[in-house]
């Protein structure tokens, strides 16, 4: 199972007494955060969080596609018109 987190609830990656840590650092689904290109950059933003993926990286708990495919998927989602977001790169 994968989980994606948004900027806006970042700090949630380094509490850890989180809900999203507890889950994360189980082992029940074979939990993985799923984050790459922009909405990496933005989570990492925070030092205390940009500590936190490299934990889970080195763990094998974060899952990062590869940057070019998601920039055109989010070119894509942004001309087809049908996805009503503010954060198509999401």
């Amino acid at each position: 199972m994968c989980l994606i987190v948004d900027a806006n609830v970042r700090n949630l990656l380094s509490e850890r007494n989180s809900l999203v840590n507890a889950w994360l650092n189980g082992q029940t689904g074979n939990p993985r955060l799923v984050a790459g290109g922009k909405l990496l950059e933005e989570l990492a933003n925070k030092e205390h969080v940009g500590k936190r993926l490299i934990e889970l990286e080195r763990a094998g708990r974060l899952r990062s596609p590869d940057r070019t495919m998601l920039s055109w998927e989010e070119t894509r989602l942004r001309r087809d018109g049908r996805c009503v977001s503010n954060d198509h790169h999401v």
